[in-house]
């Protein structure tokens, strides 16, 4: 009789498949050598029309990008004439980066179980992750930045307790905040590290340290991102003109609530594919979602000290900051490529709140667990035959 698989050892396997599935989905996007689309071509005019250092300034074409990143794509596609695959090298690697740091983050705080291998199929099963591994746009950057500051800011939780100053910690508090001139949406993490610096005691010199040394270098950051970039950001009406429509009406209580939950719906819910049948699938799983966000955030925060050291705190603060954001016109709300940064927050609060019912609704639980993998197996195969055409377009 044949020695049958342990579960564990058959989830390691299934997991180790779902993360070579990601990475094959990924180069397999990025190898079709699709034509730039309309965003991509204006940045290249920009690449043609503008001088190396004139990146530093307004773009023409409404378009936004975090400059410093901009023009190391253009300083490193120059060298092959500005190949498509040149353009999108470094989009390419910023989300297989974002995937294994992910991977790690998973691990350190969920294990290797059941969750861990959900977690890899809904990356494998999310349309935008794969999409914008081949696109030359900033936000595989961002959603990079965003997983660098979270695993710093869960690493706090043990080296907070420290009461030595370590050398490695001290360059990471240097570098840390230089984030920003990668992704704007890092802007929305930067406060969290110091944060938890200030909730511990006062007697740890170290901590106190460590403060002074990440304010001082999130303050020269923040300048040399403000005057080489966010100004002329800022200062271009066009592209302004085009995000209002994205973030949160005040004209009324009804345009208010409407564009809030429009939101917060993408937020949660609209990674997977934009086919009706699998968004109203996926929001069946949305209140669960919600409802494990912010009942373990708040437990988190109180059980950890008040410091934001968990993935759910963490998400808390961030969609409060971009619902203030939102309200107050600075940064768009409800386009979800812009916040994909916050879609493995959004997979692991899914997971979690599949989770809640294990104990009291057994059946229940193994019900939407049946439905959440074939619904992102079934998407990740449309993005599998979806980029199989397109190879087959641009190559035969």
């Amino acid at each position: 009789m044949e020695e049958q698989l342990k579960p564990n050892k058959l989830l390691s396997y299934l997991s180790l498949a779902g993360i070579f599935y990601f990475i094959f989905l990924c180069a397999l996007h990025f190898a079709t050598r699709r034509p730039l689309w309309l965003d991509e071509v204006f940045l290249l005019n920009n690449f043609q029309e503008l001088k190396p250092l004139e990146i530093f300034g307004v773009l023409k074409y409404s378009q936004g990008f975090p400059r410093l990143y901009l023009f190391i794509i253009r300083s490193f596609s120059a060298l092959f004439q500005f190949d498509v695959l040149a353009l999108r090298f470094l989009p390419f690697v910023f989300m297989l980066s974002s995937f294994a740091v992910w991977l790690n983050i998973f691990k350190k705080e969920e294990g290797r179980g059941l969750g861990y291998l959900l977690f890899i199929l809904s990356w494998c099963g999310s349309a935008l992750m794969s999409y914008y591994a081949a696109e030359f746009k900033q936000y595989s950057a961002e959603l990079f930045a965003a997983a660098v500051f979270t695993y710093f800011i869960i690493k706090q939780r043990e080296h907070l307790k420290n009461e030595k100053l370590n050398l490695p910690l001290v360059l990471s508090y240097c570098l840390l905040p230089a984030l920003i001139l990668f992704s704007y949406t890092a802007y929305f993490f930067i406060l969290l590290p110091a944060y938890n610096l200030l909730a511990m005691e006062r007697k740890n010199k170290a901590s106190i340290t460590y403060l002074m040394i990440y304010l001082i270098s999130a303050l020269v950051f923040v300048f040399i991102s403000y005057n080489s970039d966010i100004r002329h950001t800022l200062a271009n009406r066009g592209l302004a003109a085009y995000w209002e429509s994205y973030c949160i009406s005040t004209a009324s209580f009804a345009k208010f609530t409407g564009t809030f939950w429009e939101g917060l719906k993408r937020i949660y819910v609209r990674w997977f594919w934009a086919a009706k049948p699998v968004t109203y699938i996926m929001t069946l799983f949305m209140p669960a979602a919600l409802f494990f966000t912010f009942s373990s955030g708040i437990k988190r925060f109180k059980d950890d000290g008040r410091r934001v050291v968990s993935l759910s705190a963490i998400l808390v603060f961030l969609l409060a900051g971009l619902f203030i954001a939102g309200v107050l016109k600075i940064f768009p709300f409800t386009a979800a490529r812009i916040t994909l940064y916050l879609a493995p927050f959004i997979f692991y609060t899914i997971i979690k709140g599949i989770a809640m019912f294990k104990k009291r609704l057994f059946i229940l639980y193994v019900i939407l667990n049946l439905v959440f993998i074939s619904t992102v197996i079934t998407t990740s195969i449309w993005a599998l035959s979806g980029y199989i055409k397109k190879f087959a377009i641009y190559h035969i």
